[in-house]
Protein backbone atom coordinates (compact mmCIF):
# COMPACT_ATOMS: atom_id res chain seq x y z
CA UNK A 1 0.00 0.00 0.00
CA UNK A 2 1.04 3.59 -0.55
CA UNK A 3 1.71 5.86 2.42
CA UNK A 4 0.70 9.54 2.43
CA UNK A 5 4.38 10.50 2.42
CA UNK A 6 4.76 8.76 -0.95
CA UNK A 7 1.98 10.88 -2.44
CA UNK A 8 2.96 14.50 -2.00
CA UNK A 9 1.57 15.46 -5.42
CA UNK A 10 -2.20 16.13 -5.27
CA UNK A 11 -2.57 14.80 -8.83
CA UNK A 12 -1.04 11.46 -7.78
CA UNK A 13 -3.34 11.33 -4.76
CA UNK A 14 -6.40 11.94 -6.96
CA UNK A 15 -5.32 9.25 -9.45
CA UNK A 16 -4.76 6.66 -6.70
CA UNK A 17 -8.07 7.50 -5.02
CA UNK A 18 -9.87 7.12 -8.34
CA UNK A 19 -8.18 3.81 -9.10
CA UNK A 20 -8.94 2.45 -5.63
CA UNK A 21 -12.61 3.34 -6.04
CA UNK A 22 -13.02 1.47 -9.34
CA UNK A 23 -14.86 -1.84 -9.31
CA UNK A 24 -11.68 -3.85 -9.89
CA UNK A 25 -8.75 -2.18 -8.12
CA UNK A 26 -5.43 -4.03 -8.19
CA UNK A 27 -5.36 -6.06 -4.97
CA UNK A 28 -2.29 -6.46 -2.78
CA UNK A 29 0.30 -4.64 -4.81
CA UNK A 30 3.77 -3.53 -3.76
CA UNK A 31 5.65 -0.60 -5.26
CA UNK A 32 9.20 -1.68 -6.11
CA UNK A 33 10.68 1.34 -7.85
CA UNK A 34 9.64 4.90 -8.66
CA UNK A 35 11.29 7.19 -11.19
CA UNK A 36 10.06 10.63 -10.11
CA UNK A 37 8.70 13.17 -12.58
CA UNK A 38 11.09 15.87 -13.74
CA UNK A 39 10.59 18.77 -16.11
CA UNK A 40 13.16 17.49 -18.60
CA UNK A 41 11.78 13.97 -19.07
CA UNK A 42 8.14 15.05 -18.53
CA UNK A 43 7.07 11.67 -17.14
CA UNK A 44 7.36 9.42 -14.12
CA UNK A 45 7.25 5.64 -13.86
CA UNK A 46 6.27 3.17 -11.18
CA UNK A 47 7.26 -0.48 -11.16
CA UNK A 48 5.06 -2.62 -8.93
CA UNK A 49 4.33 -6.28 -8.31
CA UNK A 50 0.94 -7.84 -7.78
CA UNK A 51 -0.47 -11.36 -7.98
CA UNK A 52 0.00 -11.62 -11.76
CA UNK A 53 3.61 -10.43 -11.77
CA UNK A 54 5.31 -7.10 -12.39
CA UNK A 55 3.85 -4.06 -14.10
CA UNK A 56 5.48 -0.81 -15.21
CA UNK A 57 3.22 2.23 -15.40
CA UNK A 58 4.10 5.58 -16.95
CA UNK A 59 2.42 8.88 -16.09
CA UNK A 60 3.26 12.08 -17.88
CA UNK A 61 2.99 14.29 -20.92
CA UNK A 62 1.07 12.53 -23.69
CA UNK A 63 3.59 13.45 -26.39
CA UNK A 64 6.39 11.90 -24.29
CA UNK A 65 4.55 8.82 -22.99
CA UNK A 66 3.25 7.88 -26.45
CA UNK A 67 6.84 7.44 -27.68
CA UNK A 68 7.55 4.83 -24.98
CA UNK A 69 4.71 2.37 -25.62
CA UNK A 70 4.89 -0.59 -28.01
CA UNK A 71 1.44 -0.12 -29.57
CA UNK A 72 0.68 3.34 -30.89
CA UNK A 73 -2.68 4.72 -29.72
CA UNK A 74 -5.79 4.43 -31.85
CA UNK A 75 -7.11 7.54 -33.58
CA UNK A 76 -9.75 7.90 -30.84
CA UNK A 77 -7.01 8.51 -28.27
CA UNK A 78 -5.43 11.23 -30.44
CA UNK A 79 -8.86 12.78 -31.02
CA UNK A 80 -9.56 12.80 -27.26
CA UNK A 81 -6.13 14.31 -26.60
CA UNK A 82 -6.67 17.09 -29.15
CA UNK A 83 -10.18 17.78 -27.84
CA UNK A 84 -8.89 18.10 -24.27
CA UNK A 85 -6.03 20.37 -25.37
CA UNK A 86 -8.33 22.63 -27.36
CA UNK A 87 -10.49 23.00 -24.24
CA UNK A 88 -7.47 24.24 -22.30
CA UNK A 89 -6.80 21.09 -20.30
CA UNK A 90 -3.43 19.89 -19.15
CA UNK A 91 -3.46 16.28 -20.30
CA UNK A 92 -1.70 13.48 -18.47
CA UNK A 93 -1.32 10.09 -20.12
CA UNK A 94 -1.22 6.87 -18.13
CA UNK A 95 0.35 3.93 -19.96
CA UNK A 96 1.84 0.48 -19.62
CA UNK A 97 4.75 -0.73 -21.72
CA UNK A 98 2.17 -1.91 -24.26
CA UNK A 99 -0.30 0.95 -24.62
CA UNK A 100 -1.78 4.21 -23.44
CA UNK A 101 -4.58 3.19 -21.08
CA UNK A 102 -5.96 6.50 -19.91
CA UNK A 103 -5.93 10.25 -20.49
CA UNK A 104 -6.63 12.63 -17.64
CA UNK A 105 -7.60 16.22 -18.39
CA UNK A 106 -7.22 18.93 -15.78
CA UNK A 107 -7.98 22.58 -16.05
CA UNK A 108 -6.25 25.22 -14.00
CA UNK A 109 -8.83 27.92 -13.50
CA UNK A 110 -7.57 31.43 -14.07
CA UNK A 111 -7.98 33.52 -10.93
CA UNK A 112 -9.82 36.82 -11.38
CA UNK A 113 -7.05 38.80 -9.68
CA UNK A 114 -4.56 37.54 -12.28
CA UNK A 115 -6.75 38.79 -15.13
CA UNK A 116 -7.06 42.18 -13.42
CA UNK A 117 -3.30 42.38 -12.80
CA UNK A 118 -2.45 41.60 -16.42
CA UNK A 119 -5.03 44.12 -17.67
CA UNK A 120 -3.47 46.77 -15.39
CA UNK A 121 0.00 45.90 -16.66
CA UNK A 122 -1.18 46.13 -20.29
CA UNK A 123 -2.75 49.53 -19.61
CA UNK A 124 0.53 50.71 -18.07
CA UNK A 125 2.41 49.59 -21.19
CA UNK A 126 3.99 46.51 -19.60
CA UNK A 127 4.31 43.54 -21.93
CA UNK A 128 3.37 40.27 -20.23
CA UNK A 129 5.33 37.17 -21.24
CA UNK A 130 4.15 33.70 -20.20
CA UNK A 131 6.74 30.92 -19.97
CA UNK A 132 5.33 27.49 -19.17
CA UNK A 133 5.98 23.77 -19.32
CA UNK A 134 2.44 23.21 -20.57
CA UNK A 135 1.65 22.02 -24.09
CA UNK A 136 1.40 24.73 -26.77
CA UNK A 137 -2.39 24.37 -27.13
CA UNK A 138 -2.98 24.54 -23.36
CA UNK A 139 -0.70 27.56 -23.08
CA UNK A 140 -2.52 29.30 -25.95
CA UNK A 141 -5.91 28.66 -24.33
CA UNK A 142 -4.84 30.07 -20.95
CA UNK A 143 -2.93 33.01 -22.48
CA UNK A 144 -5.93 34.00 -24.59
CA UNK A 145 -8.13 33.98 -21.46
CA UNK A 146 -5.60 36.32 -19.84
CA UNK A 147 -5.46 38.61 -22.90
CA UNK A 148 -1.75 37.90 -23.32
CA UNK A 149 -2.23 36.71 -26.90
CA UNK A 150 -4.81 37.02 -29.66
CA UNK A 151 -3.83 33.84 -31.56
CA UNK A 152 -1.72 30.70 -31.26
CA UNK A 153 0.71 32.33 -33.71
CA UNK A 154 2.07 34.29 -30.71
CA UNK A 155 3.05 31.02 -28.97
CA UNK A 156 6.45 29.43 -29.51
CA UNK A 157 7.05 25.82 -28.50
CA UNK A 158 10.34 24.44 -27.22
CA UNK A 159 10.72 22.55 -30.48
CA UNK A 160 10.48 25.83 -32.42
CA UNK A 161 12.75 27.60 -29.94
CA UNK A 162 15.45 24.93 -30.25
CA UNK A 163 15.61 25.46 -34.03
CA UNK A 164 16.56 29.13 -33.63
CA UNK A 165 20.05 30.47 -33.06
CA UNK A 166 20.39 33.24 -30.47
CA UNK A 167 20.63 35.81 -33.29
CA UNK A 168 17.47 34.45 -34.94
CA UNK A 169 15.65 34.48 -31.58
CA UNK A 170 16.67 38.13 -31.02
CA UNK A 171 15.05 39.02 -34.36
CA UNK A 172 11.67 37.37 -33.59
CA UNK A 173 11.41 37.79 -29.80
CA UNK A 174 8.91 40.67 -30.10
CA UNK A 175 6.54 38.45 -32.10
CA UNK A 176 5.93 35.93 -29.26
CA UNK A 177 4.31 36.47 -25.86
CA UNK A 178 4.06 32.81 -24.81
CA UNK A 179 6.70 30.07 -24.68
CA UNK A 180 5.35 26.56 -24.19
CA UNK A 181 6.83 23.20 -23.17
CA UNK A 182 10.05 24.92 -22.23
CA UNK A 183 12.60 23.66 -19.74
CA UNK A 184 14.21 25.74 -16.99
CA UNK A 185 17.37 26.29 -19.08
CA UNK A 186 15.23 27.83 -21.88
CA UNK A 187 13.92 30.53 -19.54
CA UNK A 188 17.36 32.12 -19.25
CA UNK A 189 17.72 32.18 -23.03
CA UNK A 190 14.29 33.78 -23.51
CA UNK A 191 14.94 36.43 -20.84
CA UNK A 192 18.33 37.27 -22.29
CA UNK A 193 16.80 37.68 -25.77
Amino acid sequence: KINDEDLSDPIDKAIIETLLNLNNPIPNYQINKVKPFNSTDKYMSVLFTYKFGEKLIYKGAFDKVVTMVKNKPKNEIYEAFNYMMNEGNRVIAIATLDEVICLIGMQDLVRKDVIHTIMSANTAGVRTIMITGDHKKTAAFVASKLNIIKSINEVMSKEELDKLSDIELDKVIEKYNVYARVEPIDKVRIIEA
